[in-house]
């Protein structure tokens, strides 16, 4: 890298190795957002240890806790996904650093590297999610005028009292903060004192047809099909399904990991990333309860139901502002009687209304990465 570059090359720092659809598709179109307005950007390959535990692949017949084993052996088996998968699309699709960072202590040598460091968006602020690593708050940046988050999210509507005064340390000296959802928002105001932005999750800043450029299509199937896709597995939710797809003549697509499939529907598991965006990019229906799985939705204007995560879950704060920002509330799957076999197939939504909205709340998000470019130009 020369020096040239090095004084123009934003550093991220987000979840790019979880082995999870939304988290390495944001870290993509994140980048992708930024080098359209011109910041070149780098993408830290900070390898979190808490992240890396998570998603290390789990052997069913190590493990003692019968429940634990049941929850992976009948339900949505995560455990089992392919990582490889994953680390795939992020070779091929995302810009990473070429050195690869283990500790806080060694991503400080990055403070001679990035003018500027971007941490978000995902569940970068979460106590829970990501083991609470100050690395996601940019707690090695030595200088406060690089510090920038875009779309970061908690993940949570309340901080526990004990973690409050370690927040307010490692968010008070930010540059600029933008967080994703409202209660973010809130957290802060209440934590720092300071306002900040609200702005949209990156997979919502680019053009339905940037994402056909990388779509594939080969698990697409002939007969017009229902997807669901579900963060964690809702019997109630897959019946209500099968009721939608009756009444329309749909075809099931279930994207699970299952050891053992659910009976019923077609179940399709170890799906590339590029294969997720093409099976939304072509459903005739989406059933989901993941907040990405809403957010693709939108994007491609699709006929969609959600539901909220079942207890005790707690980020639920994420589904409610996306939903609540662009007014569906009307899609949740509880609020609607399928059980007429006269229903039509007509999408209730208002597709112009939503791309009203939608057109504003990206014109408000690269206002703010224009401003991150502008401030980033000062500092040199």
């Amino acid at each position: 890298m020369t020096e040239k570059n090095i004084r123009n090359t934003a550093g991220i720092i987000t979840f790019h190795r979880a082995s999870n659809y939304g988290a390495v598709l944001q870290t993509y179109a994140l980048q992708r957002t930024l080098n359209k307005i011109g910041i070149e950007s780098e993408v830290i390959d900070y390898r979190s240890k808490f992240i890396e535990d998570h998603y290390k692949p789990l052997n069913p017949f190590k493990i003692k806790d019968y429940k634990k084993l049941a929850a992976i052996l009948i339900k949505n088996a995560t455990a089992f996904q392919n990582r490889e998968l994953f680390k795939s699309f992020v070779s091929k699709n995302i810009k990473l650093s070429n050195k690869t960072y283990y500790s806080q202590e060694e991503l400080y040598a990055t403070n001679k590297i990035y003018s500027t460091f971007i941490t978000g968006s995902d569940q970068v602020w979460s106590y829970q999610t990501a083991g609470f690593d100050k690395a996601y708050f940019l707690k090695f940046v030595t200088d406060n005028k690089k510090k920038f988050s875009y779309s970061a999210s908690f993940g949570v509507d309340k901080i526990p009292t004990q973690y409050t005064e370690e927040y307010e340390s490692l968010l008070k000296n930010f540059n600029k903060i933008s967080v994703r959802e409202s209660q973010g928002a809130s957290l802060v105001k209440v934590i720092t004192s300071r306002d900040c932005n609200i702005n949209l999750d990156p997979t919502l800043l680019l053009e339905k047809k940037e994402w056909e450029e990388i779509a594939t299509t080969k698990l697409i199937p002939k007969k017009k099909y229902l997807l669901i896709y579900l963060i964690s597995e809702d019997n109630n939710l897959i019946n209500k399904c099968r009721i939608i797809a009756k009444n329309k003549n749909l075809e099931i697509l279930y994207i699970n990991d299952r050891l053992y499939k659910k009976f019923g529907v077609g179940n399709i598991s170890k799906v590339p990333v590029t294969e997720w965006i093409g099976l939304f990019l072509n459903a005739e229906i989406v059933v989901t309860n993941s907040f990405h799985g809403i957010a693709f939705s939108i994007n491609f204007n699709k006929e969609f139901y959600y539901d909220f995560l079942p207890e005790p879950a707690k980020v639920n704060s994420r589904i409610k502002h996306i939903i609540e920002i662009f007014k569906l509330k009307s899609r949740n799957i509880k609020n609607n009687n399928f059980e007429n076999p006269e229903i039509k197939y007509n999408s209730k939504i208002n597709w112009i209304e939503i791309e009203k909205i939608h057109r504003q709340l990206k014109e408000e998000s690269f206002n703010y990465l224009d401003s991150i470019k502008r401030s980033s130009e000062a500092v040199k």
